[in-house]
C-alpha cells in the first residue's frame, strides 16, 4: 500500500512538472527564433533574445558558488573530522538551520544594505555574487557534511593506523571519497542560484547587458523574468519565453544530479 502511494505521488509530481514545462513552452513559443539564446534583448525586453542574461547568470552564479564552496567545504570538514564536542556540533547545526531557513528576500535586503551600501559595492555583480554566496553557503555546508559523514568510517581507521593525521586524512582520503556527494551538492547550489531572483533583484540590478567589471550592474535571467512580469507593460510573452529556458536549464541540472546519484549507488 505504501509503495503504491509512493508511486502515485511520484507520478503526480512528474505530471505536474511536465505540465508546467509544456505550458511555459506553449505560451513562450512565439518568442523563440534561431538567435534567441545569443541576441541581446530589445524594447525593454519585450523583443530580442536573452544572450547577455545567460552570460550574467553564469558569471554571478559561478562566482557565488565558488565563494560559498571556499567557505562551506572547510567548515564541513571541520564539523565532520574535528568537532568532537556535542555543544559545538549543536551550535553549528543551529547556525546552518537558521541560514538555510532565512527567506531569499531577506538575504537580498541584507546584501543590498551591507555589501551594496555599507561596503560601497552598489548594484553590481560583486554585490549579487557575495549575497548569493551567503545564501548558498549554509545549503552547501549541509550537503557537504552529509556527504562526508556517509564515508565509511573504516577509511579513517585505516589512515589512523598508518599514522596519518586527521587533517591529512580528511583532505587526501575522505574528501575524495565523498566527491560524488560533494559534486551533487554543488550542482544543487547551481540550480538554486540559477533560479533565484529575490536575492539578486536588490543587489545585482536590472541592466540587461554584459558587465565590463565586477562593479557594474547586471541582471540574471530570473531577475529579467521577474522584471518583465512586474514592471514592463506587454512583457508577459517575453517573460514566458525566458522562463521556459530557465525551466529547462534547472530541470537539466536536477536530472544531472539524479543521474550522478544513480551512478554512485550502482558503483557501491
Amino acid at each position: 500500500m505504501i509503495r503504491r502511494l509512493g508511486a502515485l505521488a511520484a507520478f503526480v509530481l512528474v505530471a505536474l512538472v511536465l505540465w508546467m514545462g509544456v505550458d511555459l513552452a506553449v505560451r513562450g513559443a512565439a518568442g523563440f527564433y534561431p538567435g534567441y539564446l545569443i541576441d541581446p534583448p530589445r524594447d525593454l525586453g519585450r523583443a530580442g533574445g536573452i544572450g547577455p542574461l545567460l552570460l550574467n547568470t553564469a558569471l554571478i552564479v559561478g562566482l557565488a558558488v565558488a565563494l560559498a564552496t571556499l567557505v562551506s567545504l572547510p567548515a564541513a570538514v571541520l564539523y565532520s573530522e574535528r568537532l568532537a564536542r556535542p555543544w559545538a556540533r549543536r551550535l553549528l547545526d543551529a547556525l546552518l538551520d537558521v541560514g538555510v531557513g532565512v527567506p531569499r528576500i531577506v538575504w537580498g535586503l541584507f546584501g543590498g544594505v551591507l555589501f551594496g551600501g555599507v561596503l560601497g559595492f552598489g548594484f553590481s555583480v560583486l554585490t549579487g555574487a557575495v549575497t548569493l554566496a551567503c545564501l548558498l553557503a549554509p545549503i552547501l555546508a549541509t550537503g557537504f557534511i552529509a556527504g562526508l559523514q556517509a564515508v565509511d568510517p573504516a577509511l579513517r581507521e585505516q589512515c589512523a593506523s598508518l599514522g596519518l593525521s586527521p587533517f591529512v586524512t580528511a583532505w587526501t582520503q575522505v574528501v575524495p571519497a565523498a566527491r560524488p556527494a560533494l559534486v551533487a551538492s554543488v550542482a544543487l547550489a547551481v540550480g538554486r542560484g540559477f533560479g533565484d531572483a529575490a536575492a539578486l533583484f536588490f543587489t545585482a540590478g536590472l541592466v540587461a547587458e554584459v558587465p565590463s567589471s565586477l562593479f557594474d550592474s547586471a541582471a540574471t535571467l530570473a531577475v529579467f523574468v521577474f522584471n518583465l512580469l512586474a514592471t514592463v507593460p506587454g512583457g508577459q510573452q517575453a517573460a514566458y519565453s525566458a522562463a521556459t529556458i530557465l525551466f529547462v536549464v534547472t530541470l537539466l541540472i536536477q536530472i544531472g544530479i539524479a543521474a550522478a546519484g544513480r551512478e554512485e549507488s550502482l558503483a557501491r
